[in-house]
């Protein structure tokens, strides 16, 4: 693990501050897209799918497909370890 002191701003301007990180991280949470964060955000508030596909105006389908997608990159196996992951590199 590495200090770093680095900010990362997305295409909409909210930046992301990293304090602690290794690479792999890093990377990880760099090729998500804007989409991707805003359900990581709204899975880690305890929204299910369905509210979630309501407020971002797609389908419950590609919700499932994002989140499987976000679990798979972060090498998750649950919903549970996916918010971690977020919680611990400062997503949400």
């Amino acid at each position: 693990m590495q200090q770093i002191a680095s900010v990362i701003s997305t295409s909409n301007g909210t930046c992301f501050f990293f304090s602690i990180y290794d690479d792999e991280n890093i990377n990880l949470i760099l090729c998500f897209s804007k989409r991707k964060l805003k359900i990581v955000k709204l899975t880690a508030e305890g929204y299910s799918s369905n509210i979630i596909a309501d407020k971002l105006c797609i389908s419950f389908h590609t919700v499932n497909t994002h989140r499987k997608k976000i679990i798979e990159k972060t090498h998750n196996t649950q919903t549970g370890g996916l918010i971690q992951f977020a919680i611990s590199n400062s997503l949400i």
